[in-house]
This record gives structure tokens, sequence and C-alpha cells, in this order.
């Protein structure tokens, strides 16, 4: 990332680090998005489950996603966390990253284009979407969610948007996000696989009228997981967040057992 941010971090963000140095009770890590700063990941803070041997989980010059635990900012320390770090919060930090690094990617490509030398041009642009959205991730995000209109508005030289608008359009149309999440559904009632059946039936009826790519898995009774297809991952979000407030309705109305497991 040619972006680095300042100071120090905050309490509970997540960061992404590259493994320093090991020792037999801690591993120093380097956060990747941070000038000059270092984190100390405690042994008891590398896997929920008793670790032997941290090498075991994590070796020097790997990438790993951690929670800042506490800051020091006097005494320059940073403690961070591997374990308490979900699936999901690992796989969006991840996607994060690659989505800056396609932003800094795209504005190369631009930079050629126009003959322009990239390191400057990277910077001159960077600077100008990071005052205005606050991150190229915020930028590209607004970007997917809301159109390419928002490029009119960066005080850039035209070419520099034309190009811009362009590039990120092109990037746009093969991209997509996908966030799953499993339930169980079950019961017990006499016509109970009607109930089922007529669940499926209204949920799947329910997602095409709200234009949501839903797709729904068996896995065993009564362990069921389903996939959003959308833009972004704000746009995924809120439809899941519709998708799970309309299964409890229906279940409640058919009598079904129904509760939520964690995302996948």
């Amino acid at each position: 990332m040619f972006f680095k941010k300042h100071g120090m971090p905050e309490d509970g963000e997540l960061v992404i680090c590259t493994v320093k140095k090991i020792l037999p009770h801690a591993a120093f890590v380097i956060l990747d998005e941070y000038e000059n700063a270092e984190a100390m990941l405690h042994v008891s803070e590398v896997s929920s489950r008793w670790v032997r041997n941290i090498k075991e989980h994590i070796n020097e010059g790997k990438k790993i996603v951690c929670k800042v635990l506490q800051t020091n900012k006097e005494r320059g320390l940073i403690d961070v966390s591997l374990k308490r770090v979900t699936n999901s919060e690992k796989t969006k930090k991840l996607n994060d990253e690659k989505t800056e690094i396609r932003v800094e990617k795209l504005i190369e490509i631009i930079a050629q284009k126009l003959k322009q030398d990239k390191i400057k041009f990277l910077q001159m642009m960077g600077i100008k979407l990071i005052e205005q959205f606050g991150s190229l991730i915020e930028f590209y995000e607004t970007v997917k969610a809301d159109g390419t209109a928002a490029i009119s508005e960066l005080d850039i030289p035209e070419p520099w948007k034309t190009e811009l608008s362009n590039q990120i359009n092109d990037q746009l149309a093969a991209i997509s996000v996908k966030k799953s999440n499993s339930f169980d559904l079950s019961s017990f009632l006499p016509d109970g696989v009607t109930k089922l059946s007529e669940f499926f039936s209204k949920i799947i009826s329910f997602a095409a009228e709200k234009k949501i790519q839903l797709v729904l898995h068996y896995i065993s009774a009564p362990n069921y997981t389903f996939d959003i297809t959308a833009k972004n991952y704000k746009q995924a979000d809120m439809q899941m967040k519709e998708i799970i407030e309309q299964m409890k309705t229906l279940a409640k109305q058919n009598k079904l057992d129904f509760a939520v497991k964690e995302e996948i």
C-alpha cells in the first residue's frame, strides 16, 4: 500500500500485520497500514486453543489480520490479538486491502495513459480522493454504491475525471460481493413439510421482489445456508438484514423453529 497512516491505531481496530519476529511467548508484528508502527502479539492471543509453539500457527513474514487490544501512546506500545478476529472480519479486512491496492493500480494506469509520472500522479490524485472521501476504500465503495457521479465533484482536471470514470466503470462491470450466513429451520407439526416448503417458496419470492440475488443451500436437517451477491458490502449487509428479518417473520407465521447462526 502506497498511502500509510500516521500515529497509532484505535483500540478495537482491525489491522493487517506482517510477522517480524517470533519469541517463545510472543511475536512482534509490523502494522502494514501505519508508518513505523509495530505491535506485540502475546501467545495467549494467538489462538482460542492452547498454543504449545507459536510457530505452529504463524511464521515470520506471514501476513495476518489482528485486532488492536490496547495502545499506550506515551510508551509507543500496541498489543494485538489474532484469536479475536472472526472469519468474516478477516475476509472483509483483506478485501479492503485488495480494494486499496486496486485503486492505486487504477491510478497508475491513468498516469500511464496521461503520460504522467506514476509516483507523483498517485500522490496527487490519491490525496484528492482521501481528502474528499476519507480513504481510497471509501471512495471505491461510494462509487460502487452510487455510481461515478461523485467523481464529477472532485477538484481535479477534467481529463483525470474522464479517465477515472472510465477505469472505475470497467472494473465495476466485473466485480461483485458475496456474503453468506447459516440458519436452522425445523418443524414438528403434522404439516411441517408443507410449512417448510411454503417458507422457502415465499422467501425466494420476497428476494425476487426486492431484487436481491439470493441462493439457498440445504446442508443437513435442520441446517441451511444462504448466499447474497451484491455490488458492494454496504448493499450486501443491508440485504442480508432484510432477508433475515423476513425469515423470522415467515417462521413465526408458520410456527417454525428458526435460528440464525453465525455469518460464514
